[in-house]
């Protein structure tokens, strides 16, 4: 489980990084017209950021668990950290989502 976890983390980021670089470009070309297309583009590319700094430390944390350490405090609480970091991974991917999707409607819209 942890391999499947440890690559498609390792997707996401780069996914991640990608999309960021997108909407550092819709930065760039929206100019001062609009301060609230403005301001929900920095929170996207806040929240961006954020998506891959947690999925970098998952990747780690997930890379820790291959160490045979016998410790039951170490497996639990790395599991505890893993679950943990794994739900604000997918709150904030849902965030990011959302905003993408306001952005994109707001440029569709007639």
């Amino acid at each position: 489980m942890a391999n499947i976890l440890v690559t498609s983390f390792s997707i996401f980021a780069g996914l991640l990084l990608n999309l960021l670089l997108l909407v550092f470009d819709l930065v760039d070309k929206e100019g001062n017209n609009n301060d609230n297309i403005r301001n929900a583009l920095e929170e996207l590319y806040l929240n961006i950021s954020f998506c891959i700094l947690i999925s970098i430390l998952l990747i780690f944390l997930l890379l820790a668990s291959f160490v045979n350490i016998n410790f039951s405090w170490y497996l639990n609480s790395l599991s505890f950290l893993v679950y943990y970091f794994l739900f604000v991974f997918i709150f904030t991917l849902l965030m990011v989502l959302k905003r993408i999707y306001k952005m994109l409607s707001i440029k569709f819209k007639p």
